[in-house]
């Protein structure tokens, strides 16, 4: 940070020369934040088989999707659930193979040097590759609308991201106390978040996913063993902890600067501080 540089984006590019020059036994470099979740659509598929699956790709890029923004619920749930609502966004998260032709990581795919063109795969689907200029743009980190509505209106992705921005209220609103400063943005708050509403940039589209009853309860479990096998439960509790302080946090902030709700509309809108519009005053002849 006080080199100017994006703090995300550079602790990526250690960890691809760390993994470039032998210093692990990694094969691949996926990068993920925190509230995204590489999801296989059945829950029985595994990135082993995935990778097996794609030996030649040079790059395995995943569509975002949105948790539901609509969901009123308690903190702390479980992100997957028997009937799960998402909404289809047009930016990717990638894996990369590591090998000499991948020159360093974006925040949404990989760069790779010159010569034979990038055998970038898509989603688990097999006939499909993603291409600057072709069906995706900016270093094939985000697809165009018009590949956006050749994919099936009715189903996900054999893979895919969900990416929880909006969870419940509460983790929503702690969230935009995270500020972007690791991205060099002094903001006191998270401003690229739009409310608990749908992405704005183009009409979103709604799908339910319903996973099977049985391999939920084992992805639930395996998930419940992970935490135990980390020894990470003391810290998750910690960080819940955290979030309900925030909530706190952000409540002072508001109220001792109410200029930030004005500053900052755009990311309270369907929360409890945005401010309702003024009634429409009637011409009376």
């Amino acid at each position: 940070i006080a080199k100017g540089k994006s703090f995300q984006i550079t602790a990526y590019n250690k960890s691809l020369r760390r993994s470039k020059r032998n210093k692990d036994n990694a094969t691949h470099l996926l990068t993920l934040d925190l509230d995204e979740y590489l999801t296989p659509t059945n829950l029985k598929n595994n990135i082993k088989n995935l990778l097996s699956e794609n030996k030649e790709a040079d790059a395995i890029s995943f569509l975002w999707y949105s948790d539901d923004y609509s969901r009123s619920q308690a903190p702390f749930q479980p992100h997957l659930q028997e009937k799960t609502t998402v909404y289809r966004l047009n930016h990717v998260k990638s894996l990369a193979k590591i090998s000499e032709r991948v020159e360093s990581c974006l925040h949404h795919n990989f760069l790779f040097t010159g010569g034979t063109p990038v055998f970038n795969a898509f989603g688990g689907l097999h006939d499909i590759q993603l291409s600057d200029n072709v069906n995706a743009s900016i270093h094939r980190s985000k697809v165009s609308m018009s590949f956006l509505d050749t994919l099936n209106a009715n189903e996900v992705e054999p893979w895919f991201i969900l990416h929880c921005i909006y969870r419940s209220e509460d983790e929503y609103l702690a969230s935009l106390c995270r500020g972007r400063k690791h991205n060099n943005d002094p903001s006191p708050l998270k401003k690229n978040r739009w409310g608990l509403r749908p992405y704005p940039s183009f009409k979103p589209v709604e799908l339910v996913v319903e996973f099977d009853k049985k391999a939920l309860r084992g992805y639930n479990a395996e998930y419940q063993s992970f935490i135990s096998k980390c020894g990470v439960r003391k810290e998750i509790k910690s960080a819940r902890g955290m979030i309900k302080r925030r909530v706190k946090e952000l409540d002072n902030l508001l109220k001792a600067d109410p200029q930030l709700l004005k500053s900052f509309a755009q990311i309270f809108r369907g929360t409890r501080y945005e401010k309702p519009s003024p009634p429409k005053q009637l011409a009376v002849k």
